[in-house]
This record gives C-alpha cells, structure tokens and sequence, in this order.
C-alpha cells in the first residue's frame, strides 16, 4: 500500500537506513558494480561490519572493523572510481526561513535550516562520499570514514544550521562517538580542519551531528574528535508554555566540572539579535547520575505578546575553568495551540536503568512495549502520563542479558520505536 520507502518510514517507523536506488551494476545479466557508474555508490561504504563474512566473492578482505575501514554492500568489495550522484534536494532551491532536507536513495544524509533574517545562497548541491576517508588529514587522526562535500559560490554573509547523518560503521577512528566534533575543510589537499569544538550537538541514537549559526561555506565537511570533550552530557531539552509562563526543562547524564547553568532568551520580534541573560542554576558539579532541572521564565508576560511570536531559550554550560559552551536552541511558538507528544528514550546504550521521557499536552494513556531482536515481547504495559513533564523509570532493564532490544512508545500522536543497546 506504500509507492516508496519514504512513505513506508513514514508508516512504521522503520527501515531508517533502507535505500531505494539503482545498485549500478555493470548489467542486468552481470551483477558486478560498475566502478564508472555513479549509482554504485548506494553499494560502497553502507555495509555492516561482519567477523563471519571476513572475504567477498574474489576473496577480497573486507575491512573488519571501523578503524580500517567500511564493508560494501553486495558480494562484491570495491571502489568508485567517479564521484557519487548529488542528493536530492527538497525544497530544490534554498529560501529564507525554511529547511532543506538532502536525501540519497530516500535516505536522509544531511539537512539545512536556513535563518528567516538573513539572505541564502542562490543553489547549493551536497554529495555524500559514504565509506570514504576525508582527502587530507586533521591533529590527532580522529577522522570519519565518510565526508559530505557542498557546492555553493558564497556571496553574502549567512545564517545557517547543518545537520549531518551518519552511520555507525562510518565512524572510523574516531574513539568515542559521544564526543563527535564536525569539521570542516575548503581545500580538497589541505589538512586544515575547523572543528567545532563546543557547538556540535550529537544525538547517538538518531545517528545525527549537528552546528547552529553557521555564518559562511566551507567545501567539505566531516567528524572528529580532535578537541576537548563538552563537560556535560545534556540528554535533552525542552521549552513549554504554562499559563502565562514558560518553563525550561533539561535533563544531564553527566557532568565533569561544571559550574553553572545560565539560561538566555530570544524572541524573533527582537531586531538586534542579543540573547537576554535570565538567570543562573547551580550544576551538581560532578556527577554520574541523570540530573534534572527547571527554569521559569516569569519575566514575560506571554498572553500580551502578538500573535506568531517565537520565544527562544538556550543554555550557557560554564565549566569551572571559565570555559563555556551553549545547548542547542528550543523555542516556543505561540501560534501552535496543541502541543504534539515529545518522545525521548535514554540513555542508549544502557547498563541498568532506561528512562522514558514524554512531554505530552494532555492527560492520556501511553503505551510501552519491549521486544527482543527476535521480536518477541518481553514486557506490554499502560501507562498513565499527566499534563506536563514525566519521566517514568523502566528498572527491570537492569535484569536482561546484553543485547539489542526495541522499545516502542505509543501516545495518541505518535507511534514510535527505538532501539536498545543493554551492555
């Protein structure tokens, strides 16, 4: 019932890394990839890493492991010898205010949230090298065996969030996925790299790295972990309208050194474009632990404010040293009456506990079912979840086996399924 695998994603929240393309092989007859074809790359660099398949067909090696290298899909291991297709653009031409999703075989590698204030480009085409290491090199020899390459003549000064997808076979050398930096490059032969050292945000689960307010191009981009690690692992964070009021809520996993907490407040109806400082929250310092906290924005009046208008809140993390680093944004539009349900499951991977977060705009009852990789259901159970914020604590986690396990969320909304690694 579904005319492509976008709509079947869609549909049943699976097959997040299933394309739909042309293999390029040499014939129909001769399901050798043709190197000189650039639809061989739905094939090169998007494979598993598989200890019982060590050699292809030829009796080629496959590479074992991440560091060495990326398997290729097929019996066949191989190398394009011409550049990959360009993604599919959606919209195709970049415009003020919107997002730019860039997709190959249906399957997302990177977006672009373009700032509503500021000019974009007149075209800009993205290609993504999957299994390949980045041309030069970069301090510490963190690289990713996959490399994204823009083409765009720059012409003004922009304002821009990219967003790139990876796999996790592609993470090559780099040592620990949680402190995934992107780096960026404008010469093919230079090993120059700028990293982002303290605005990438990484999602391991989504699979996603990804830079707020980028203001220029630069040609190719890639991931490292070449610079400190943030002091905090912030799982999430969320903004809300209560009442007259707004809330900030974020959750941390960890913290290394931290100091303090300092919310900032933007609304787009502001010209100048200045985060207005808040006020502070005291971090636990050290810890190891999920910690939570909240902020009340009492200092707006949010049922005199126009229609349309958008609140922006975000975190200054100030280390103990004086280093700091900002969260991710999260906004409040006060034309959206109902709030969807929020759904977050962490952390992932896991030793003992799983927390299931939901933020829901009304009472309702909330569905969770646990499976085993053979589908089998382990545990079905209903849940109650209050207007607001709850965070609900599946503590039987701590006694399954090591493995990968799905957890599927129901609310009235949305259907969604996640998957779990118990170490």
């Amino acid at each position: 019932n579904y005319p492509n695998i976008t709509s079947w994603k869609l549909a049943s929240h699976t097959d997040t890394n299933s394309l739909s393309y042309r293999p390029g092989f040499t014939s129909n007859l001769d399901l050798t990839p043709n190197p000189f074809d650039s639809a061989s790359w739905s094939l090169n660099g998007r494979a598993t890493h598989l200890s019982v398949v060590p050699r292809d067909i030829n009796d080629s090696i496959r590479p074992p492991n991440k560091q060495v290298g990326v398997p290729d899909i097929g019996a066949y291991e191989f190398t394009p010898l011409v550049e990959p297709p360009y993604a599919k653009a959606t919209p195709a031409v970049p415009s003020a205010g919107t997002m730019q999703h860039f997709t190959f075989g249906e399957d997302t590698v990177a977006r672009i949230k373009w700032d509503a204030f500021y000019p974009v480009p007149s075209s800009l085409n993205m290609k993504n090298f999957s299994g390949d290491k980045p041309l030069g090199t970069f301090n510490g020899a963190s690289y990713m065996r996959s490399y994204w390459r823009i083409d765009s003549v720059a012409t003004a000064t922009y304002n821009y969030d990219l967003l790139l997808r990876y796999k996790d076979p592609w993470l090559g050398t780099n040592a620990n996925e949680t402190n995934l930096l992107q780096a960026r490059n404008n010469t093919a032969s230079s090993n120059t790299w700028n990293v982002y050292s303290t605005s990438t945000i990484v999602d391991t689960f989504m699979n996603y790295m990804s830079v707020a307010g980028i203001n220029d191009f630069k040609r190719f981009h890639t991931g490292t972990n070449t610079s400190n690690t943030l002091p905090v692992n912030l799982f999430n964070i969320s903004a809300s309208k209560i009442k007259n009021d707004a809330i900030v809520n974020w959750t941390t996993a960890q913290e290394i050194n931290t100091n303090v907490f300092e919310v900032e407040r933007l609304l787009n109806s502001e010209h100048a474009k200045e985060w207005l400082i808040l006020g502070k929250l005291k971090a636990a310092g050290n810890s190891n632990s999920i910690k939570n906290y909240q902020f009340i924005d009492q200092t707006l009046s949010i049922g005199h404010l126009a229609p349309g208008t958008i609140i922006y809140y975000r975190l200054k993390i100030i280390d103990n040293d004086g280093s700091f680093n900002y969260s991710k944004i999260v906004s409040i539009n006060l034309d959206e009456e109902v709030m969807k349900d929020e759904i977050h499951v962490f952390p992932n991977p896991f030793n003992e506990n799983v927390y299931v977060k939901i933020v829901s705009s009304s009472n309702q009852e909330v569905k969770i079912t646990l499976r085993d990789i053979t589908g089998k259901t382990i545990s079905n159970e209903l849940c109650e979840v209050k207007s607001g914020l709850t965070i609900r604590n599946e503590a039987a986690m701590g006694n399954l086996q090591s493995g990968i396990y799905f957890i599927t969320v129901e609310t009235r909304d949305k259907i969604q399924t996640r998957k779990l690694i118990k170490r």
